[in-house]
């Protein structure tokens, strides 16, 4: 029988930390946020900095053409 920990308008508690730890949760997140989890005592991580784009540019190619 699975018995549920403390709960706050319907959540458990203790699913809702759990899940706090997730990268993945914490980048969604405002840097007030993950101040805020710091304070509670959960381990932060940083987001990962955002991909370079990925450049466009001349190739030095002439396009295809469709006849041969």
């Amino acid at each position: 029988m699975h018995r549920t920990g403390v709960t706050f308008d319907g959540d458990d508690i203790g699913t809702w930390r759990w899940a706090q730890q997730n990268a993945g949760v914490q980048a969604q997140l405002m840097p007030e946020q993950r101040e805020r989890l710091a304070a509670l005592g959960i381990p932060v991580t940083e987001p990962a900095p955002p991909a370079p784009a990925a450049r466009r540019g001349r190739t030095g190619r002439r396009p295809r053409s469709s006849a041969a």
